[in-house]
């Protein structure tokens, strides 16, 4: 599949879904089932494919914390029970602003100046889970 094609079919599954919950190859991202996302751009450059999304509940706002992925090389997607996942990518760089950090390495106690953090991933499997999806123990139709 081209990434013009991925970039297509993820754009469309966001405008669908709307309001997404994150898991990253090591596990929730923010607190799990508790911090959704939202698409504000998608776009490829080179071999990369850019993801950017912001928290749902800051969306327009000046408080936006925007959230970047960056997928590199061949990777492949698949939609499973309305989630989408994407994996088999060669490398994902994930760039959070505003004290944003992955579930678990929070400076506990101390509070966090905004800046930029970076994780990279050289594996695993990227699932966003939408907000009306029976894998979120919050939903209820």
């Amino acid at each position: 599949m081209t990434h013009t094609k991925m970039i297509g079919d993820i754009k469309n599954w966001f405008q669908k879904m709307k309001s997404v919950d994150i898991i990253l190859p090591t596990g929730h991202f923010g607190r799990p089932h508790d911090c959704f996302f939202c698409l504000k751009s998608i776009y490829a450059e080179d071999n990369k494919i850019f993801i950017e999304l912001v928290n749902d509940l800051t969306v327009n706002t000046d408080l936006e914390s925007p959230l970047l992925f960056v997928f590199q090389g061949f990777m492949q997607i698949q939609f499973i029970d309305n989630c989408l996942e994407i994996y088999n990518f060669q490398s994902l760089l994930v760039q959070t602003h505003s004290g944003t950090l992955p579930y678990g390495e929070r400076l506990d106690g101390k509070k966090i100046q905004p800046e930029t953090h970076i994780k990279e991933y050289d594996e695993g499997m990227v699932r966003f889970i939408p907000y009306e999806s029976p894998f979120n123990p919050n939903y209820r139709p």
